[in-house]
């Protein structure tokens, strides 16, 4: 007789156990995979901040809104921008929508969650380089746009040498501060807006001569200025107007054109401007990243513009990088396809961002209300041009009495 088992010959006794007892053994947890688009608690997390966000968002543009309305839509809509951006998984969204026998009513984050939903894998963190398609879906017009200032930064770069720009840059004296003039700066009113200037419009009379223009806004009240760059407007031009504005008037000056090279950037502050616009929608989120760095070195604000959603989430994350106070986010309110101006896009895509404050609003504001909208939304900035119609600055007074 064996007094030990052999584990070569004899096979393990058999484990018995009470018919009422349960294994000590914990069963296997199902991971976070395909087949389940995240736990629970992440799913009513995120149906959550959906409720909470339609529900203040139906209060938007309505006499009934308020401010509550306005922080209750940022604090949740925030909640679903940031698990968006840090790859939660996108179906938990749609799966956490209630179904109704009536289609749901629409609110601003249905667009986004569906469309994002259906242009990417719903488990893969949004890419580094810009989706596939992304250059299909750009419209006829910016491209031509695209195009022809390639041509215009050819000229400009046979008609500098490095040695020559970088002297222009030193000379140009120290930047002022474009951010800190619209977010930073206390005691003023608390929406504030940038007085858009064209060198076109000196054919509606001397009072819309950019210097002239410059002048009129910072006696309505204007916190920052912008000179539009048109088609037609020449390199001297150009130049001629921001020394000009600069050497009469205190407020900083963005140069508002198309950007696709860093040549641009350097000739832009060898001019004279304290800011430059960067276009989510003509830029790879590497050239975004790559444009603030060298406007940071030459202590521009960056002002990065968008008017998509998914253009506005692939840069989003690149936004103060490197410094947190060198960036501001723009929302052009006009569809650059069909020149159609609906602020509710601002509205839209002010859900995607969480620090409200450097929120710029462009086109389509005219009256109270409209400020009034922006407001509940968390706005706090806004650019007025004569794109909008009428006198800007007249529009600029009376906004700001109101605000």
């Amino acid at each position: 007789n064996r007094s030990r088992r052999d584990p070569n010959r004899d096979p393990p006794p058999a484990r018995i156990m009470p018919a009422n007892a349960t294994s000590a053994r914990s069963p296997r947890r199902r991971t976070v995979g395909p087949k389940s688009p995240g736990n629970r608690h992440q799913r009513r997390h995120i149906a959550s901040a959906i409720t909470t966000a339609a529900a203040a968002a139906s209060t938007i543009g309505s006499s009934e809104g308020s401010e509550d309305a306005g922080s209750e839509m940022a604090s949740a809509t925030s909640i679903v921008a940031d698990s968006v951006v840090l790859a939660a998984p996108i179906a938990a969204v749609s799966a956490a929508l209630p179904s109704t026998s009536k289609p749901p009513k629409a609110h601003p984050l249905d667009a986004i969650a569906g469309r994002i939903a259906a242009e990417h894998d719903a488990f893969a963190p949004i890419p580094l380089a810009p989706a596939p398609g992304l250059a299909n879906s750009m419209t006829s017009y910016l491209q031509s746009a695209i195009e022809r200032t390639r041509e215009r930064v050819a000229r400009s770069k046979s008609a500098w040498t490095e040695a020559s720009l970088e002297q222009a840059i030193r000379e140009a004296g120290p930047a002022r501060h474009f951010f800190q003039a619209l977010v930073e700066r206390v005691g003023d009113s608390p929406f504030r807006i940038v007085g858009g200037i064209r060198l076109s419009d000196a054919d509606r009379g001397a009072e819309f001569e950019p210097l002239a223009m410059a002048r009129r806004y910072q006696r309505a009240g204007a916190s920052a200025l912008a000179l539009i760059e048109g088609e037609d407007d020449s390199a001297e031009g150009l130049r001629d107007a921001i020394g000009r504005i600069r050497a009469a008037v205190p407020l900083p000056l963005l140069h508002q054109r198309l950007v696709i090279d860093p040549h641009q950037i350097r000739e832009s502050r060898a001019w004279g401007a304290d800011a430059v616009l960067l276009v989510a929608e003509a830029l790879t989120e590497g050239e975004v990243i790559d444009f603030q760095i060298l406007a940071s070195e030459l202590a521009l604000t960056s002002v990065l513009l968008a008017h998509e959603e998914w253009n506005l989430l692939r840069t989003i994350r690149h936004v103060g990088f490197p410094h947190a106070s060198g960036c501001l986010v723009a929302i052009d309110n006009r569809d650059p396809a069909t020149g159609d101006v609906d602020l509710t896009r601002s509205v839209r895509l002010a859900a995607l961002v969480e620090e409200r404050r450097i929120l710029l609003s462009l086109h389509g504001i005219r009256e109270s209300s409209d400020v009034g909208t922006l407001r509940r939304c968390g706005f706090r900035l806004a650019m007025l041009s004569t794109d909008d119609g009428g006198d800007p600055v007249e529009t600029t007074e009376r906004l700001l009495q109101g605000s």
